[in-house]
């Protein structure tokens, strides 16, 4: 017989796919995007810009052994997230120019 889930834990989505996946790390940055974004398609959309800045800063960071990558990509992503906000949409581009 299953033990009943305690009420201070919640239930929580889980995912097939193993957690250090490039998969499920863009799952998540969708999964985030979804909070912020006016509709699914939308979330997707910035979901994936996310993690490409995410993916790509951290690979260059360990390259150059240096953290403006990780810096830089962090204000890119405060500029599209303000621009889904805003129902705008916004490209990778735009965010760092």
């Amino acid at each position: 017989m299953a033990r009943p889930m305690s009420k201070a834990s919640p239930a929580r989505p889980t995912s097939t796919r193993p957690s250090s996946t490039p998969e499920f790390v863009a799952d998540f940055f969708v999964t985030l995007a979804l909070d912020i974004a006016w509709s699914h398609g939308e979330a997707e959309r910035l979901g994936h810009q996310l993690f490409l800045l995410y993916s790509a800063a951290t690979t260059e960071a360990k390259n150059l052994e240096a953290i403006w990558p990780i810096e830089r990509a962090r204000d890119i992503a405060l500029d599209l997230c303000e621009a889904a906000r805003d129902g705008k949409r916004l490209s990778v581009t735009q965010a760092a120019s």
